[in-house]
């Protein structure tokens, strides 16, 4: 081996090792950032995390609640049943005039009765 032939070996290896370090550090520089960015994103995730179960127990209180409130159906029959009473209570009201009526003929009887 000559002189030559290893300055081109030493040269060709100087060359290989200054193109892994500049990719050794162009990727290091790059995964800083990215494991700075990476830090941040797990930070604010963290903090979701906990707004997360704040909304859940929420959801979870008004899916409680909603379950006692009337179905659609419910405020038919309950429209249906009012509608159903407002009669009765016309008939009702019917009635009890001719009751009070008949209380009124009774009672003015019963007083002609008595005064003569």
């Amino acid at each position: 081996m000559t002189f030559q032939l290893i300055a081109q070996w030493l040269g060709v290896s100087a060359l290989l090792v200054s193109i892994a370090n500049t990719v050794w550090v162009w990727l290091s520089v790059g995964r800083a950032g990215i494991e700075k960015k990476l830090t941040e994103i797990g930070v604010k995730i963290d903090g979701l995390a906990g707004n997360i179960d704040v909304h859940d127990s929420r959801i979870q209180a008004v899916e409680a609640e909603q379950r006692h409130t009337p179905s659609k159906d419910d405020i038919k029959r309950l429209e249906l049943d009012l509608t159903r009473i407002t009669g009765d209570i016309g008939k009702l009201g019917s009635e009890v005039g001719g009751v009070a009526r008949t209380v009124q003929r009774i009672d003015d009887y019963l007083r002609s009765k008595g005064q003569a």
